[in-house]
C-alpha cells in the first residue's frame, strides 16, 4: 500500500472510530507520519539558484540572479538552517548576506518558511535602494518538492538597512528557485 493510501486509511479509520482516546491517537500518528517523510528530505543541506525581480514594487523592475546555500538545520535550535545569499542585480549592485531560515511543513510536497540575514551590500546610481553598506534582508517563502533531491521555491523578500542611516528606501524582491538538496 503507497503512503498516500496508508494515510487516507488511518484518516477514516480515525473519522469513524467513536472511541475517546482512539481517535486523538490515530490522528497524533497520522500528523506525526506527515511530519517525519518531509523531514527526513529536509533534513539535508540545501543549494539553489534562482532569478527574478529586484525593486518589485518600484517603477523599475530589474533583473537579479541568486545562488543560496542551506546548511542542515541546527538541532536543538528549533531546527533553525544557518544559510548564505549572494544578490546580483543586472546593473552592477549586488547583497551578500549570512542568516538563518525555519521552514514550515504544509504536507509532503509543500512548505513554507520565512528566513532573514544581515550583509553587505551596494546598488548601482538608478536604485539607490540599498544605500548603506550594511542590509538585512528579510524573506517569506513557498516551496514544492519536485522530488527527494529537486524543488522549487518562490521568494518575497525586502532589503533595507534598518534605519541605520537617515534615508532607509528599502527595495523587495521576488525570486523563482530550482533547489537541489544534497
Amino acid at each position: 500500500m503507497k503512503f498516500t493510501g496508508l494515510m487516507f486509511e488511518l484518516f477514516n479509520v480515525a473519522l469513524l472510530t467513536h472511541a475517546k482516546v482512539v481517535r486523538p491517537l490515530l490522528l497524533i500518528i497520522i500528523f506525526v507520519l506527515l511530519e517525519v517523510t518531509p523531514q527526513a528530505v529536509a533534513s539535508d543541506a540545501r543549494f539553489g539558484f534562482g532569478a527574478g525581480f529586484f525593486d518589485t514594487f518600484d517603477e523599475r523592475d530589474t533583473l537579479t540572479g541568486s545562488l543560496i546555500l542551506e546548511s542542515k538545520p541546527l538541532p536543538g535550535i528549533w531546527s533553525l538552517r544557518p544559510t548564505m545569499q549572494l544578490l546580483a542585480i543586472d546593473d552592477s549592485g549586488y547583497y551578500l548576506g549570512v542568516g538563518i531560515l525555519k521552514d514550515f511543513f504544509i504536507n509532503m510536497d509543500w512548505m513554507c518558511g520565512l528566513g532573514f540575514s544581515a550583509g553587505v551590500a551596494h546598488d548601482s546610481e538608478k536604485s539607490r535602494a540599498l544605500d548603506y553598506d550594511l542590509e538585512f534582508y528579510s524573506r517569506v517563502f513557498l516551496t514544492r518538492q519536485m522530488n527527494t533531491c529537486n524543488s522549487l521555491r518562490l521568494e518575497f523578500g525586502h532589503i533595507s538597512n534598518g534605519g541605520l542611516d537617515e534615508t532607509n528606501p528599502g527595495t523587495e524582491l521576488l525570486v523563482l528557485f530550482w533547489i537541489y538538496s544534497f
